[in-house]
């Protein structure tokens, strides 16, 4: 199974490589204001750090081209609802709150 992670920070990036790396095919897409597309990779389950420049620009992009594709997504503990329930409408399987561990990811990934 292939799983992209769509981060912008390295911690976020550390741990879902504890928490997949060794069960799934991994792989890192990190993404900036510059490049929103870096998320565009053919995979079975994307997981989008809300915490990207733009995660609805990104998550749209995603949906053009991958409109299937189960997407959890990686919130902060304090988050903007409205913002946020915007995004169901793109179809996310399910949300994640920080703090996750590495087995939090892993059982998420499993269950998607």
């Amino acid at each position: 199974m292939k799983i992209v992670a769509v981060h912008s920070d390295e911690e976020t990036l550390g741990i879902l490589q504890e928490g997949l790396a060794h069960q799934f095919e991994f792989v890192n897409a990190p993404v900036t204001e510059d490049n929103p597309e870096a998320a565009m990779v053919p995979c079975n389950i994307i997981l989008l750090d809300f915490n990207i420049p733009d995660p609805v620009e990104t998550l749209h992009i995603i949906r053009t081209t991958e409109p299937d594709t189960p997407v959890l997504l990686l919130l902060p503990t304090k988050y903007q609802f409205k913002i946020v329930s915007n995004l169901f409408h793109y179809d996310i399987k399910e949300c994640i709150l920080r703090p996750f561990t590495p087995e939090d990811i892993n059982t998420a990934v499993r269950k998607a």
